[in-house]
């Protein structure tokens, strides 16, 4: 039979040792190596006409995006037929749905006279709430040709009466020239510029009838 003492000394000469083992190993695992390059987009934002007349007196709220679980990612996306892949080293500056709410929040303010453009989680009480499904937004190759597809899917809730009021899908599709890193995230700054003017104009649009 081990003494008491020795047989506590020897726990602990065990549970350093095995704390060693461990720390070793996962050191080992948790070492992601070099970090990703972090991609911000800069669409072109759309413009107001030059026609002279008021803003719409209407608070407008941007829900957070929805989108599918493989596109609620900072990674960027690449779609060959059916197969879906992720470009590596490289991600967006944030996910997805947090990326495309403030470029519309920003396309909004920039393009249209909307009274107050604000993102849903910022705590008031709007009159409209614009609702945005984002169904398709990678590079997508079929019958040797490459693309950045981006496709929404809008809707428009009057926050008082409780219904949805309008809805729209909007779509952007840049074919690419070459296969480069640089022309691929060109033709997403370009894909987002279209989608960004079409859903300006349908949005002042919508709010512009329901008034």
């Amino acid at each position: 039979m081990i003494p008491f003492r020795n047989f506590t000394a020897l726990c602990a000469i065990l549970l350093l040792a095995a704390s060693t083992i461990s720390g070793a190993g996962c050191a080992r695992v948790l070492d992601p190596g070099p970090a990703p390059q972090r991609i911000l987009l800069s669409p072109d934002m759309p413009r107001t006409d030059a026609t002279p007349r008021p803003a719409a007196p209407v608070q407008l709220a941007v829900s957070l995006p929805e989108t599918t679980r493989s596109l609620d990612t900072d990674h960027i996306a690449i779609l060959q037929g059916r197969e879906l892949s992720y470009l590596p080293n490289v991600r967006w500056g944030s996910h997805v749905p947090q990326m495309l709410q403030r470029h519309i929040i920003d396309a909004l303010d920039a393009g249209t006279r909307i009274g107050t453009v604000s993102a849903e989680s910022a705590g008031v009480f709007p009159d409209v709430r614009l609702m945005v499904d984002i169904q398709q937004f990678a590079a997508r190759t079929e019958a040797r040709e490459t693309g950045v597809d981006i496709r929404l899917r809008l809707q428009m809730l009057d926050v008082r009466k409780g219904r949805i009021i309008a809805s729209e899908s909007v779509e952007a599709y840049v074919p690419l020239t070459d296969d480069r890193r640089a022309t691929l995230l060109d033709g997403f700054e370009a894909a987002l510029s279209g989608i960004l003017e079409k859903t300006a104009r349908w949005v002042e649009l919508t709010v512009q009838q329901r008034n």
